[in-house]
Order: structure tokens, then C-alpha cells, then sequence
């Protein structure tokens, strides 16, 4: 009987072993089972952000050629408007230059009116 009686112990504490063994087996399966799905969220998220930025990139992209053909639409009147402020300053030059000749005329008129 004490031969039964060991065995039986054995084969108890064996069963109570495997069973610890399992379950915690079947803990990490479930633990790797979850970080797999969190991953995946993850994965997911980040895949709909890069999609977003992708299309953000694109669209400015677009603004930005969209944008440079209306520059050069607009440079060959804005070199028409620098040319003109050229030339204005130029006029202004020769308006500032006729007014002091004028003066001196007008001066020169009333001096010789006094003689």
C-alpha cells in the first residue's frame, strides 16, 4: 500500500505540475495573443496617419505648382510695374530738377524786373 501511496502522491503532485505548467503556458499564449493585437492597432493607426499626411503632402504639393504657375502668370507684370516705378522716380527726378530751374527763372525774371 505504501508503494500505491507513493505512487498516487507522484502521479497528484505530476497532474498539479502539468497543470501549473499549463496554465501558465496558456498565460503567456493569451499575453502574446493580446501584444499581437495591440500591435496590429497600432500598425493600423499609424498606417491611417501616414495615409492622412500623405494626402495633407499632397495637397500642398498641388497649392504649391498651383501657386508657382500663378507667379510666373504675375512676373511679367510685376516686372512691368518695376519698370514703371523706374520710371516714375526717373519723372520725379526731372519734375524736382524743373521746379528749381523754374525758381531760378522766376528769380532771375524778378531781378531783372527790379532793373
Amino acid at each position: 500500500m505504501d508503494n500505491n501511496s507513493e505512487k498516487d502522491k507522484i502521479k497528484l503532485y505530476s497532474e498539479q505540475t502539468f497543470s501549473k505548467i499549463k496554465s501558465c503556458i496558456e498565460s503567456e499564449i493569451l499575453l502574446a495573443n493580446k501584444e499581437t493585437d495591440v500591435l496590429k492597432k497600432a500598425n493600423n493607426l499609424l498606417s491611417q496617419k501616414y495615409n492622412q499626411m500623405e494626402a495633407s503632402l499632397s495637397k500642398i504639393n498641388d497649392f504649391s505648382h498651383e501657386l508657382l504657375k500663378k507667379y510666373k502668370n504675375v512676373m511679367p507684370l510685376l516686372q512691368q510695374i518695376d519698370t514703371l516705378e523706374t520710371n516714375i522716380i526717373a519723372l520725379e527726378n526731372i519734375v524736382f530738377k524743373l521746379q528749381d530751374y523754374s525758381k531760378q527763372l522766376e528769380t532771375t525774371f524778378k531781378q531783372s524786373e527790379k532793373i
